[in-house]
């Protein structure tokens, strides 16, 4: 097994959302997911975008303002893997999923603060 793999896997071990949600899980899922996806990011940029988008997610969806500045951070790294992901297949590219988060978050200002800086 790789450290990718590892890595990988102990993240999906600690992650427990209901069937269909990417979201709520226990807070250390979040310190696995982003070296997971610092890992994948060469290779598999849609993985680590797609880890990265649950954990904007995940910050924004229960209003961790404590985790804007990561979400922020993981917010600019989606937009700099998206000119290599060649097919995103049924995932809302990456200007479409910021669309997204505008409409349903735009009033987390504290948030869109960091992105429009």
């Amino acid at each position: 097994m790789t450290k990718v793999d590892t890595i990988v896997a102990d993240s999906a071990s600690h992650m427990s959302a209901p069937a269909g949600s990417w979201c709520p899980g226990p807070k250390n899922w979040m310190v696995t997911l982003t070296p997971a996806a610092n890992a994948l990011e060469a290779n598999h940029p849609l993985a680590a975008t797609l880890m990265r988008r649950a954990m904007i997610e995940y910050t924004l969806g229960g209003a961790k303002s404590k985790r804007y500045r990561h979400a922020a951070r993981h917010l600019a790294e989606c937009r700099f893997c998206d000119p290599a992901i060649e097919d995103y297949g049924n995932v809302l590219p990456h200007g479409q999923f910021v669309e997204g988060l505008r409409e349903k978050h735009g009033r987390k200002y504290g948030f869109w603060h960091l992105i429009d800086e």
